[in-house]
């Protein structure tokens, strides 16, 4: 995949210890971005946007800001070249509080859920395809099933599989 020929040629490989693996399957992709319903003037937010895979998929025919957070700082320095429009913020998701409209989650799950404390319409976030997790979304919105992403989707592959659900925030939780 465009993957693993594009992270060696700018001598990175994934870090392991900080969970990454990437999203490559071009329809998961395409699902993933649809389900943010992104509308014109909407600010969108990527915490853990990684190389952008995710970023790049996002309509271009829809007027919208965006915001990308990673943790890594090579990463980091990644995205601020490949998307010179973008606000690009280095540093732990859980402290950058960045109010948006559409949200996309894709960490370890130990991680997302004290990242979901900013103001948001719609969040589409990556969890363990587990019912403990979708109990654990319901008090921070109405969740709605968008995909399960099989370990071959990523790049590396991941150790499990993962759901993605859209989360519709409930009426006066902040």
């Amino acid at each position: 995949n465009v993957l693993s020929v594009m992270l060696p040629s700018l001598g990175l490989l994934p870090d392991v210890s900080l969970d990454q693996h990437f999203l490559v399957s071009s329809s998961q992709l395409s699902l993933v971005v649809e389900s943010g319903n992104i509308r014109p003037g909407d600010h969108v937010v990527e915490l853990g946007a990684g190389i952008g895979t995710v970023a790049a998929c996002l309509p271009r025919h829809v007027p919208h800001t965006l915001t990308l957070i990673e943790y890594d700082p090579r990463l980091a320095s990644i995205l601020r070249d490949k998307f010179p429009h973008a606000r690009v913020l280095e540093g732990d998701a859980r402290q950058l509080v960045v109010d948006c409209d559409v949200l996309f989650v894709n960490l370890p799950w130990e991680v997302t859920l004290d990242s979901l404390h900013a103001r948001w319409r719609t969040a589409i976030v990556a969890i363990p395809d587990t019912m403990d997790a979708l109990r654990a979304l319901s008090d921070v919105g109405m969740t709605d099933h968008v995909t399960v992403l099989e370990r071959e989707d990523f790049s590396p592959a991941q150790d499990e599989p993962s759901r993605v659900v859209r989360l519709n925030r409930r009426d006066g939780v902040q």
